[in-house]
């Protein structure tokens, strides 16, 4: 299933699970978002092998790649500290995908610095994913990019949580707009200079996951979600 989204007056974007064909353009947009730390051909290639369903990317109008989220199910992960690359088996994710897991991780989001919006609408097609296979909720590992810049006057845990709940990192927050909640910080989480290598575990819940019918849910977020980001 393919929807199209307005993003402004000019743009539009399509949004459709990541083939074969989408490869090379989805490597150009890692590289120019994270450079060297961006996600190599086996990475993606075994990613839509195991579960392409979770592999997300937004086209625009011209063909464009300009976003990208990567998902995949897995067991409770509040219990405990593992590292990006153990959670996700090095981001191939094909020994970490649980088919019958409850819940889902997100990989990894990225938009093109000049489409800052398809993040958020990105989320919400993830979401609609949980939904209609029933899962209690999604965890992801948040970058904390600005601690290298606080870390002299306080603790991670005091840059993390923040004060009245609201983180002091800015990536923390973005995702803390999106519902999701500070579960706890994990040192050595993903090689990281400016976050010092620290990760901040994450997880909103599902809403949706009591409630009968749950394709006919996930169909209308997926077709009218949209309109919460206008």
């Amino acid at each position: 299933m393919q929807t199209k989204t307005p993003k402004n007056d000019e743009h539009f974007y399509t949004f459709k699970s990541v083939e074969d064909d989408d490869v090379d353009k989805l490597l150009e947009l890692e590289e120019i978002v994270w450079k060297e730390q961006g996600c190599s051909r086996e990475m993606i290639t075994s990613r839509i092998q195991t579960f392409q369903e979770g592999q997300i990317i937004a086209v625009t109008p011209t063909g464009e790649v300009v976003g990208y989220i990567g998902t995949q199910f897995v067991n409770d992960l509040s219990d405990s500290c593992h590292t990006w690359n153990q959670i996700t088996d090095f981001g191939t994710i094909k020994n970490s995908h649980v088919k019958s897991g409850n819940y889902m991780f997100g990989i990894s989001l990225t938009a093109h610095p000049q489409h800052p919006g398809v993040g958020m609408q990105l989320q919400l097609k993830a979401g609609v994913i949980g939904v209609k296979h029933r899962k209690h909720g999604c965890f992801l590992g948040s970058r904390v990019p600005k601690f290298h810049m606080g870390s002299a006057d306080y603790s991670i845990e005091e840059w993390v949580h923040g004060k009245n709940d609201r983180s002091r990192d800015r990536e923390v927050r973005y995702y803390q707009r999106a519902g999701f909640n500070i579960v706890k910080v994990i040192p050595d989480y993903f090689p990281d200079p400016e976050s010092l290598n620290y990760g901040a575990l994450m997880f909103n819940t599902n809403p949706f996951r009591f409630l009968p019918f749950p394709t006919i849910w996930a169909n209308l977020i997926h077709r009218y979600g949209h309109r919460l980001f206008k």
